[in-house]
C-alpha cells in the first residue's frame, strides 16, 4: 500500500499517513479485515520513522478504523467508524472547547496554542551515511529503534551533498567523509561497527533442515582501493564471520554474481554476499534461502555515546512535519 507524502507540508507525517489510510478505506480500496503492512515493513515502505508509523497506527487504533491483535497482525476494522457530518461536528465542538480553555485557564490565543500544539509534533532527524543503500537502511533503522529520531539514509554512491542535519557515520568512512565535505565537520558523528551476531542464528536454522557445512564469502573484489578506503577486506570479513560461528563451518571467500554462483552450488553450501555487493542483488536472489547478506550493526555502547554528543550539542533539534 504506496503513500504519496509531502513532507514540506505543515499536517505532520504520522497525520498524513492517517488521512491517506482513513481515505482509503472510505473509497473502499480497503475493506473489513483487510491487512496493514507491520510497522517495521510500512516504515520502511513509506520511507518514514518506524515511531510515525506506530504513531499512525495507534491513532487509527483509537478512532476505531483499525484493529490489532496478537500474533495477528493489524487489519480494517471489521466495523469502521462512521465519518459523516455527525463526527464533523463533533471535532468542531470538541475544537472549541479546547480553544476556550486555552484561553480561559492559560491565557493562550488559538496562534500560541496551535504553535504548542506544533512543537509537539515535531520529530528530530539525522542521516545516517554509508557506503551502500543497504547498509544504511539497516544501520538507519538501528538508530530509530534507538533513539526519538527519524534517520535519512544517506548512501555514500549518490551524488552532492547530505541533508543540512547531524551525520551519522561509521569509522570505516570516516576518512572519505572527511574529505567530501569538509565544511559539515561540525556535523559529523561517528560510531564502531562489528558483525551482526544474528547472522549466526541465520545460519543454524538452515542448517538444522539442510546439510550445511561450507559458507561462501561473495565479494566484487578481494583486495580493490575500495576495499581498502572501505578499511575491511573480504578476507577480513571472512574472519569475523568464522569467529562467530562453530567450528564445524568452513567459511572461504569468492568473486563472482551470486546469481552465476548459485547454480552451480553444492548441497553442503551457502553464499554469504558482503553488503556493497548485496545492494545490487535483484530481489528473486535475495529472496533465495541459500543466499544471505552479511550485515555489520552498530556496537550498542556507541549508541548512548553518540546520542549524548548529539543532545548535549543540541545538534538534534531539527523537526519533521
Amino acid at each position: 500500500m504506496l503513500l504519496r507524502l509531502n513532507r514540506s507540508s505543515p499536517t505532520p507525517l504520522y497525520h498524513q499517513i492517517v488521512q491517506a489510510i482513513r481515505w482509503r478505506i472510505g473509497t473502499g480500496e480497503l475493506r473489513a479485515g483487510d491487512p496493514l503492512p507491520a510497522v517495521r515493513d510500512a516504515a520502511v515502505g513509506w520511507g518514514v520513522n518506524y515511531h510515525t508509523v506506530r504513531r499512525a497506527y495507534q491513532e487509527l487504533a483509537q478512532l476505531g478504523w483499525i484493529e490489532t491483535v496478537q500474533g495477528a497482525g493489524t487489519t480494517v476494522a471489521t466495523a469502521p467508524p462512521l465519518d459523516g457530518a455527525g463526527a464533523e461536528d463533533d471535532l468542531e465542538q470538541w475544537l472549541d472547547e479546547v480553544v476556550a480553555t486555552a484561553k480561559d485557564r492559560y491565557h493562550l490565543t488559538p496562534v500560541a496554542l496551535a504553535q504548542r500544539i506544533w512543537d509537539r509534533g515535531r520529530v528530530p532527524r539525522v542521516v545516517m551515511v554509508e557506503c551502500n543503500a543497504h547498509q544504511a537502511t539497516f544501520l538507519a533503522q538501528q538508530l530509530e529503534e534507538a533513539w526519538p529520531v527519524e534517520v535519512i539514509p544517506w548512501s555514500l554512491d549518490e551524488p552532492g551533498d547530505p541533508p543540512q542535519l547531524p551525520l551519522i557515520g561509521t569509522y570505516f568512512h570516516h576518512v572519505e567523509m572527511r574529505a567530501r565535505w569538509p565544511h559539515r565537520a561540525a556535523d559529523m558523528r561517528f560510531v564502531a561497527l562489528w558483525l551482526d551476531r544474528a547472522l549466526e542464528k541465520r545460519i543454524e536454522a538452515i542448517a538444522s533442515r539442510r546439510p550445511i557445512r561450507r559458507l561462501r564469502l561473495v565479494e566484487q573484489d578481494l583486495g580493490t582501493a575500495e576495499d581498502m578506503a572501505a578499511g575491511v577486506s573480504a578476507e577480513e570479513m571472512a574472519a569475523g564471520v568464522s569467529a562467530l560461528l562453530s567450528p564445524r563451518f568452513t567459511v572461504t571467500t569468492t568473486v563472482g554474481d551470486p546469481a552465476e554462483l548459485l547454480p552451480a552450488l553444492e548441497a553442503d553450501e551457502l553464499l554469504l554476499v558482503a553488503p556493497r555487493l548485496w545492494d545490487r542483488l535483484p530481489a528473486a536472489i535475495r529472496e533465495d534461502e541459500r543466499v544471505l547478506d552479511v550485515r555489520h550493526v552498530i556496537v550498542p555502547e556507541e549508541l548512548n555515546r553518540v546520542w549524548g554528543s548529539l543532545v548535549r550539542a543540541g545538534a538534534a533539534a531539527g523537526d519533521v512535519r
